[in-house]
């Protein structure tokens, strides 16, 4: 698993404005891919998480992309 778990809050856009909700360090965040604290961030920076998910069986179309 990516991330070493810790809390961190990521903002989520609302109709209006936005709001803020906890998450942890290597969740899924809400546009698909794992969110990270500043600590995680540089050390998982260059992967692709698409290429990844690929290799790993998941099917991807050009939706996707």
């Amino acid at each position: 698993m990516a991330g070493c778990g810790t809390r961190i809050d990521q903002v989520v856009p609302t109709q209006y404005s936005a709001k803020t909700v906890p998450a942890k360090c290597g969740q899924t965040g809400i546009y698909g891919y794992p969110i990270f604290c500043k600590a995680c961030e540089p050390l998982y920076r260059d992967r692709d998480w698409k290429q990844e998910a690929a290799e790993c069986g998941e099917a991807w179309d050009e939706s996707d992309y």
